[in-house]
């Protein structure tokens, strides 16, 4: 029997947390009234600006939740002398928007955290990295299923996952809001 040896893993990793989602949506509400929407992946909905630095380090809103991303990281033993926030900001997509194809690739990991997710509010899709193998469907189809995985986002689910990987979120078909957080963060040599 032929062994195997598997090479060029990209991992994303997640898990559910048990978080103040009703709390954090308020505040994110507030953003939505008080700020005007930035445009960078975004096609419809809001997007806070990307350097919010209120829920990077000083809002107590988001303190449970910077907390656990950096101790997530922190426990991958992923070696740095530590990891910081490089930037923080908030999404609420409503019926029909969209984030197109994109990566986050000068910073070392990025993340979305689901404060509010209903049915059918667009898939999160992370696309192989790897462009000799997407070129070959066989070979793609055969090893992961295609060249994207979909996750489905859920309330409280916290995805991380290397700052190069593309990835996208799939048309909200749903007429409530989907409501998330992003961030990126900085490995300290």
């Amino acid at each position: 029997m032929m062994n195997q040896l598997d090479l060029f893993i990209t991992p994303v990793w997640w898990e559910y947390t048990e978080l103040d989602n009703e709390k954090m949506y308020k505040e994110i509400k507030k953003f939505e009234a008080t700020t005007e929407t930035t445009f960078k992946s975004n096609l419809g909905g809001f997007q806070s600006a990307t350097d919010r630095w209120d829920m990077m380090n000083e809002d107590d809103t988001f303190q449970p939740l910077r907390d656990r991303i950096l101790y997530n990281i922190k426990e991958m033993n992923f070696k740095a002398k530590s990891f910081e926030y490089a930037r923080m900001w908030c999404n609420i997509n409503r019926r029909g928007d969209w984030n197109m194809l994109h990566a986050h690739g000068h910073y070392d990991f990025s993340g979305v955290y689901y404060v509010k997710a209903p049915k059918d509010s667009g898939n999160f899709l992370v696309r192989d990295p790897r462009p000799g193998a997407i070129s070959s469907e066989y070979i793609t189809e055969s090893f992961n299923g295609g060249e994207v995985v979909r996750m489905i986002p859920e309330v409280g689910k916290l995805i991380i996952f290397p700052s190069y990987l593309d990835h996208m979120v799939e048309p909200s078909n749903s007429d409530d809001e989907r409501v998330s957080i992003s961030f990126n963060i900085k490995a300290i040599q």
